[in-house]
């Protein structure tokens, strides 16, 4: 291995070393090519690790800034034996660099945001997103997920293993729709299934239930037959925007990520067309803080880049804002649940990680194993500092709450 930098390398390894001397909570113990050790931040108490294992890693830095950590991490040039932790220091000490890595990082930004760009939410674009992430693999989603196949935020209680913890947000969610038998109840964004088919197993209630994913579609169509539902549900390949008949409930888990900022008022409207007088919807969403959100939609991240295009996570206010532009609907109660998170993504990690024989065997390599261990951290920092939030939010037309 090269034990000394370029001079390129040098003066990068300079300017980032400069840039990591601001920081002040937490201690960073960067490790170089050559063995030497760096100190950052605070001086004692635990420390998040930076190892480097090739000079690259700094130019990277340098050009693409958190993104180029994540592609570093992809790559292998660099790594971390807590890369949650890593993750975290870095945003504990945002303020403190991050007007410096955005100016160093402003040419890279200017490409990913064409990137970014490229992937509007327009229908074809959101059936590509979709496909982009979701019809990776059902058995590569199996290997993290619960065996209901629940791809959201679970609620946890002590003892509860993934399945009770993510059958204790189901519930939260069924409480909220406060569903009857016989009601008709609309899904946007199926994911396998399991919510739809509680609804009708347990509630009697008929659902509708829409995705753009036909490896989700396959298996949830599958997963109502075994449950003895399959004639209270019916599962569509369907863009939201093309609903059509009306519902008593509306419900919606996570999905409103991938709507991005420019459709939020159409999918809020979307929804306010689709209920039926008196009723209401349940959306579960995760959220930015309103204050950096302006600065948070107009980059490119690296979820963005390498994991679900077209994705955004709105605010609070964003949503409010778009319901008052784009429907008749208010929020008539809202519960943050996000605290529950990191555990959830932490959960999904051990398990990914646990399964790469099995990943492999499905042609998954090295570097996506790498990328998808770092969207689990990057996002698990991301509610331990909470920096995201997650919010379960009932929304009723504004005549109907008065």
């Amino acid at each position: 291995m090269k034990t000394r930098p370029s001079l390129v390398q040098s003066i990068c390894l300079a300017v980032i070393s400069r840039v990591l001397g601001r920081a002040e909570a937490g201690l960073l113990i960067l490790r170089l090519p050559d063995g030497r050790e760096r100190r950052y931040g605070a001086k004692d108490g635990a420390a998040a690790e930076l190892i480097v294992s090739h000079w690259s890693f700094f130019p990277l830095l340098v050009a693409r800034g958190a993104l180029g950590l994540g592609e570093a991490y992809a790559d292998g040039s660099m790594r971390s034996p807590n890369l949650p932790a890593l993750i975290q220091w870095f945003i504990l000490n945002k303020k403190q660099l991050s007007g410096a890595a955005r100016r160093l990082s402003r040419l890279g930004a200017m490409f990913d945001d064409v990137y970014h760009r490229a992937h509007a939410n327009t229908k074809a674009g959101a059936r590509d997103n979709i496909h982009a992430h979701y019809d990776l693999s059902n058995a590569m989603f199996e290997t993290f997920l619960d065996g209901s196949m629940t791809y959201s935020c679970a609620v946890w209680e002590e003892g509860d293993d993934l399945d009770s913890a993510q059958a204790r947000k189901r519930a939260m969610i069924m409480e909220k729709l406060d569903l009857k038998p016989g009601m008709r109840m609309l899904e946007i964004g199926s994911g396998w299934g399991r919510l739809a088919i509680e609804a009708a197993r347990d509630y009697g209630v008929e659902v509708v239930s829409i995705t753009l994913s036909e490896e989700q579609l396959v298996v949830a169509q599958e997963r109502a037959r075994e449950a003895g539902v399959a004639d209270k549900i019916r599962f569509e390949l369907r863009d939201y925007r093309d609903v059509d008949g009306t519902f008593d409930r509306v419900v919606s888990v996570e999905m409103i990520e991938a709507v991005g900022y420019e459709n939020l008022g159409v999918y809020f409207g979307a929804i306010d067309r689709a209920l039926a007088h008196g009723g209401k919807a349940v959306i579960q969403a995760i959220t930015f803080p309103n204050e950096g959100f302006e600065a948070y939609r107009s980059r490119t991240d690296f979820i963005q880049k390498h994991i679900f295009p077209g994705s955004l996570c709105p605010s609070v206010n964003a949503m409010k804002g778009a319901m008052r532009a784009g429907s008749r609907l208010a929020v008539t109660r809202m519960e943050s649940i996000g605290i529950n998170y990191a555990k959830t993504l932490g959960t999904w990690r051990q398990r990914f990680l646990g399964s790469k024989s099995e990943l492999s065997g499905l042609g998954f390599d090295s570097r996506f194993i790498r990328l998808w261990d770092f969207y689990f951290s990057y996002c698990e920092a991301g509610f331990k500092t909470r920096t995201l939030d997650t919010v379960q939010m009932v929304l009723e037309r504004e005549e109907a709450s008065a």
